[in-house]
C-alpha cells in the first residue's frame, strides 16, 4: 500500500494494480497551466481515500489516463466500500470556454466553488485532459461548505478531446457528474443511487452525451438531471448540451426527472424519465422559458424529441411560466407520455423504447433507431465493468 499525501505531483505519474494506492488530502497532478503531467492508472488498479477530505484533482494542462478494461476496471473509492461521502471524489480542471466572467474580460477563467483557490476555463474548446474508460467512482462526495461540495466526478471547464465513456458513479453524497462548463462529451455513463442531482451541469457546458443511466436508491436522491446556465441567466456561452439516448429512473424520494433552469438550453432526444417522486419534467425561470419558446414556436434551443414520460405527475410549470410544460413536450415530435414497459433499466420484450427513436446528424451520436440508453433486453452495456449494486 502506497500514500499520495497531499501533494503537487509535477512528473508523470503511472499507478499499478499489484499496489493499493491511498490519498492522504487533497493530490494535485500538475501546476496550473504549469508543470503539466499524466497520470496514468493501470487496469485493475484501485485509488483509496480515507475521508472526505480525501480527493484527486487533475490541473489545467495535465493529463489522467485511467483506462481500465471490462474485466479490469480501474476503481476509485473509500476504503469501506459502505456509504456515500467516503472520500472526496475526483476532479478535472481544463482549458475550455465557461461563463461566469463580465463580459469586457476576453478570457474567462473561474475558480471553483468548492476549492476556491483553484481556477479552470478559457479559450481552448477541443482542449483534452485526458481519458476516463471503463472505470468506477464509488462512495465519494465531500460538503466543504453548505452548498459547495465535491461530485462523484466534477469536470471544470474540460474539453472535448478528452475521452470519457463506460464511467460509473455510485453512491456518491452529492452529485454523480457535474460539468461546471465547458465542452466534453461522455458515453456509456451509469449513475446509482446518488445522494443528490444524478447528472448536474452549469455556467456554459455546450458538450454532448449518449447512453445515459441513472438509477436512484429508493430512499435517496434528488433529481436526475439538474440543468442551469448561470444565476445570472443569460451569461454567454449559455449552457446548452445534446443528450441522447438516456434512461433516468426515479424513486419516491426524488425530486424531478430534470428540473431545467436558470436560463439553460438543452437539445434532448430519445430518452425515458420514469418513477421520480415530483415530476418528470420541469421548467423553471423567465429565461429558461424564452429558451424554450411557446408550444406554437419553439425556439430550438430548449427541445425534447422522441422521448417517454412516466411519472405520477409527468410535468411541472415552475416560476416565470408563459406555457404549460406539458404543451411544450407534446407539440414536439414523436414524444409520448406512457408506461416505457421497462424490465429493470432495460426494455422488456414488449416496450415500446425499441423503435422510434430519432438519428442525429452528428458525428459524435451513434446512428440510433430506438428509444432510452439500451436498445433491447440483450443491449446490457453495463456488465461485467460495472460495480455490482
Amino acid at each position: 500500500m502506497k500514500h499520495a499525501k497531499k501533494t503537487q505531483n509535477k512528473e508523470n505519474i503511472t499507478l499499478t494494480k499489484n499496489i493499493d494506492w491511498v490519498l492522504s488530502g487533497g493530490v494535485y497532478i500538475g501546476g496550473d497551466k504549469t508543470d503539466n503531467a499524466v497520470l496514468t492508472i493501470n487496469p485493475g488498479t484501485h485509488v483509496f481515500g480515507q475521508d472526505g477530505a480525501d480527493y484527486l484533482w487533475i490541473r489545467r494542462g495535465s493529463q489522467i489516463i485511467s483506462e481500465g478494461t471490462p474485466d479490469n476496471p480501474v476503481v476509485m473509492s473509500g476504503a469501506a466500500q459502505q456509504a456515500a461521502g467516503e472520500w472526496g471524489g475526483l476532479v478535472i480542471a481544463g482549458n475550455a470556454p465557461v461563463n461566469g466572467c463580465n463580459e469586457s474580460v476576453e478570457v474567462c477563467e473561474v475558480v471553483f466553488e468548492a476549492i476556491t483557490t483553484e481556477s479552470f476555463g478559457g479559450n481552448e474548446p477541443a482542449d483534452n485532459s485526458g481519458i476516463m474508460k471503463y472505470t468506477q467512482i464509488l462512495f465519494a462526495g465531500f460538503q466543504v461548505r453548505p452548498d459547495e461540495e465535491l461530485n462523484g466526478l466534477t469536470m471544470n471547464g474540460v474539453g472535448s478531446n478528452t475521452l470519457i465513456d463506460y464511467v460509473h458513479v455510485h453512491a456518491g453524497l452529492d452529485d454523480g457528474v457535474e460539468m461546471f462548463g465547458g465542452t466534453v462529451q461522455m458515453k456509456h455513463i451509469v449513475l446509482s443511487h446518488i445522494g443528490d442531482d444524478s447528472l448536474d451541469w452549469g455556467i456554459g457546458w455546450t458538450g454532448k452525451a449518449q447512453y445515459v443511466l441513472v438509477e436512484q436508491a429508493a430512499d435517496d436522491g434528488d433529481r436526475g438531471i439538474e440543468a442551469d446556465n448561470n444565476k445570472s441567466a443569460d451569461l454567454e456561452p449559455r449552457s446548452m448540451p445534446t443528450l441522447s439516448n438516456m434512461t433516468l429512473i426515479g424513486s419516491s424520494a426524488g425530486s424531478q426527472g430534470a428540473l431545467l433552469r436558470r436560463g439553460t438550453g438543452a437539445k434532448i432526444s430519445n430518452s425515458v424519465f420514469t418513477g421520480f417522486g415530483s415530476s418528470c419534467l420541469k421548467i423553471d425561470g423567465e429565461g429558461t422559458y424564452i429558451n424554450a419558446g411557446t408550444p406554437d414556436a419553439l425556439s430550438g434551443d430548449l427541445t425534447i424529441m422522441h422521448s417517454y414520460v412516466d411519472c405520477a405527475t409527468n410535468f411541472s410549470d415552475g416560476d416565470g411560466a408563459t406555457f404549460a410544460v406539458s404543451d411544450w413536450f407534446t407539440a414536439q415530435t414523436g414524444n409520448v407520455a406512457s408506461d416505457p414497459q421497462l424490465n429493470g433499466f432495460l426494455p422488456a420484450d414488449s416496450s415500446p423504447l425499441k423503435t422510434g427513436g430519432m438519428t442525429l446528424e452528428d458525428t459524435f451520436f451513434d446512428k440510433v433507431d430506438y428509444i432510452g440508453a439500451f436498445k433491447d433486453g440483450n443491449d446490457d452495456w453495463t456488465q461485467e465493468w460495472t460495480f455490482d449494486y
